[in-house]
């Protein structure tokens, strides 16, 4: 049996519309196997105390983390 096509769930919205809460919950009740990448919490992990100076960085690792799967 061939191994199934890798999905990738993509959600898009302004600043504020609820967009971490809606996938936390999507992906709760829907997928088995998840891995969760969001820019904005790569950068609180870099800096808790002002992620905005690293929201940049935190958009690269994200990108290079996609880039791995």
């Amino acid at each position: 049996m061939p191994a199934p096509k890798p999905t990738i769930y993509l959600i898009a919205g302004c600043n504020g519309a609820g967009k971490t809460t809606f996938a936390t919950e999507f992906l709760r009740k829907r997928a088995t196997e998840v891995r969760f990448l969001n820019a904005d919490e790569i950068a609180k992990g870099l800096s808790p105390l002002a992620p905005r100076q690293v929201a940049l960085k935190g958009g690269r690792i994200l990108l290079s983390e996609l880039s791995q799967s």
